[in-house]
């Protein structure tokens, strides 16, 4: 996790007691710009006797474009001689009036007894990806999330009626998170993989990768027998005609590649990614085999 980031137990131990909040007002924070780090702390007193239905918005670009977890913060009567309540987590990708069920989730956490009684989310992004954790008394459970990382959005939460919120805290690190090419883009004659390329068609897994690709990108030779991807096409989610896009490395194998790849958050692809030039050297292929995606450029 991020350096000066507190801990967890530093982060729900220095609570400063917060105001209620309207039902079924959505409370949303802007963020500036993609994040290479991100932890948005939402922590609501629980009610002694009734549930309290919280929705967690993030990746919200707007009311038809956002992800959304459902969960219950369960009233303090529901405690078991143990001192823990059932937490059970539904999340959707809601795209114009359709919400798409992604993943669901069910554990149970501990409550502290006494008036400080509450209820933790916490979502947390880095180069790994992207998870929700729970916790009462302290964040110890929790599943991993979609996490688009857009140019523009929000980050947020509901209430299905009045509640105390006595966390609603975001943290973030942003970072440069493009490379300029400074050579010269040139295609060799002699290298069937050097030149420019033009999108021609993806086969995509929709909710792991939902934005669309449609540019341009160049493929320079370096000395070391390596290649450098550059973007070459219009100004972008952050990306500019000569940014860095990637890198590939030649395998034993005729015309195949080990493919590292950025993404527009600048998270680096490179496990079990690969490349291959195919249809006679006329289109080049990259392969994202974990997040069940190809992507095909033809050559111009």
């Amino acid at each position: 996790m991020m350096r000066g980031l507190l801990s967890l137990y530093m982060f729900l131990s220095a609570l400063a007691l917060g105001a209620g909040n309207n039902a079924d007002t959505l409370v949303l924070t802007a963020l500036e710009a993609p994040v290479s780090e991100l932890m948005y702390h939402l922590r609501i007193a629980s009610d002694r006797h009734k549930a309290i239905d919280v929705s967690l918005y993030w990746d919200y670009a707007g009311p038809s474009d956002h992800y959304r977890a459902d969960y219950t913060v369960a009233p303090v009567t529901e405690t078991d001689n143990t001192d823990k309540v059932p937490v059970d987590c539904r999340v959707y990708r809601v795209v114009g009036d359709a919400d798409s069920l992604v993943a669901t989730y069910s554990s149970y956490v501990s409550y502290s007894r006494g008036r400080d009684t509450a209820m933790s989310a916490v979502l947390r992004v880095n180069q790994d990806g992207a998870r929700i954790d729970f916790g009462g008394t302290m964040v110890s459970a929790g599943f991993d999330v979609p996490y688009r990382n857009l140019a523009a959005s929000s980050v947020g939460y509901s209430t299905d009626r009045a509640a105390k919120v006595l966390a609603d805290k975001l943290m973030t690190r942003y970072s440069s998170i493009r490379r300029r090419y400074e050579g010269e883009i040139a295609a060799d004659s002699s290298d069937p993989l050097t030149g420019r390329w033009r999108y021609l068609d993806r086969d995509a897994d929709r909710e792991r990768v939902p934005e669309g690709i449609d540019y341009n990108i160049a493929v320079v030779a370096e000395p070391d027998s390596t290649y450098t991807i550059i973007y070459a096409g219009e100004p972008g989610d952050g990306w500019k005609n000569g940014d860095i896009k990637g890198r590939l490395v030649p395998t034993p194998f005729e015309n195949h590649f080990d493919l590292e790849w950025y993404d527009q958050s600048g998270r680096r692809y490179c496990r079990d990614t690969s490349a291959d030039l195919i249809v006679d050297g006329q289109v080049l292929r990259l392969n994202f085999p974990i997040l069940g995606t190809t992507v095909r450029f033809r050559r111009l």
